[in-house]
């Protein structure tokens, strides 16, 4: 008796935060879940998902995710400070951040680049998201789910299986027709088949979750920043450890690295290509040598 009392709560409460899959999410999890059995059942790909398991649970990417999980966290609490939280919008955001949030929080190392942070900004906010929120309003049957997600995914992995450039091509075209002649076909059934009562629907909650995709992404881009920083001091001073016979008092050149160039992204990113200015300043013996220092080579490369 207590466990299905149990069971009916855990039950109301994923209800209650969104998580009732609709078909076309159904079949992403079917799918998902065979790759997770093949990668299991197959030894070679099980001793790299085991490899791999093993680097990303590692001191320093463990902090980076603990720090993402954090961010998203921190969004939620802004986003109900400002009024415009749901409960309804867990599974979204979940959903979200296992899937496009990592791929985007895996390129900070590009948020070195201006132009990066302007195309992805513009292409965060573009209308893409209310198409995508449109085309999820009345999805297929679970098989036609399945035959349309497996051509799918085949017509975008196409390209990598190329062997020359003329194939890449060809599978380009290939993929840039299936994807389209597919968004054409559920537009259509969307425009056929959606049954929406106007006068009962939660305008605030449905204009949230069309847009939340595209707030989750510049709230995340806000954390590449940050984070492509630390990456690139990283590369600075293991140059520094490497160019010190003794690491003892590395961590004077360090600071005197970090006052020197503070959050100059294209400085730090050329000092830690090498070079003069990794050698000098591992060569110092106090915070001010290594300042004055990495200063001028700071300096030198702006002529």
């Amino acid at each position: 008796m207590n466990l299905q009392r149990i069971a009916d709560e855990v039950i109301s409460w994923l209800i209650a935060h969104g998580f009732q899959p609709n078909n076309r999410e159904w079949v992403g999890l079917i799918l998902l879940a065979t790759f997770a059995a093949f990668i299991i059942w197959n030894t070679q790909s099980r001793s790299a998902l085991l490899s791999a398991i093993k680097t990303a649970t590692g001191r320093k990417l463990l902090a980076l995710w603990v720090i993402y999980t954090l961010w998203i966290v921190l969004f939620v609490l802004v986003a109900d400070v400002v009024g415009i939280w749901d409960p309804a919008l867990t599974k979204d955001t979940f959903v979200w951040g296992v899937s496009s949030g990592l791929v985007l929080l895996g390129s900070f190392t590009d948020a070195t680049k201006v132009s990066y942070l302007k195309a992805k900004a513009t292409e965060i906010v573009g209308g893409i998201v209310a198409i995508e929120y449109f085309m999820n309003l009345s999805p297929f049957s679970i098989p036609i789910e399945l035959v349309l997600q497996v051509v799918l995914l085949i017509a975008i992995a196409l390209p990598a299986g190329a062997s020359n450039s003329q194939e890449e091509e060809i599978a380009s075209k290939v993929r840039l027709w299936t994807l389209t002649i597919a968004s054409a076909v559920v537009v259509i059934h969307t425009l056929r088949t959606v049954d929406v009562s106007w006068g009962a629907v939660d305008w605030q909650l449905s204009v949230v979750k069309m847009v939340l995709p595209m707030l989750l992404g510049l709230w995340i881009l806000i954390l590449t920043f940050p984070l492509s920083i630390y990456a690139a001091y990283e590369e600075v001073f293991l140059r520094i450890d490497i160019c010190r016979s003794d690491n003892s008092k590395a961590w004077r050149a360090k600071i005197g690295v970090v006052l020197a160039l503070g959050i100059r992204l294209s400085s730090i990113r050329e000092a830690a290509k090498g070079g003069g200015m990794a050698y000098d300043v591992a060569h110092t013996n106090s915070v001010g040598a290594a300042y004055e220092e990495a200063k001028r080579h700071r300096l030198e490369n702006k002529r």
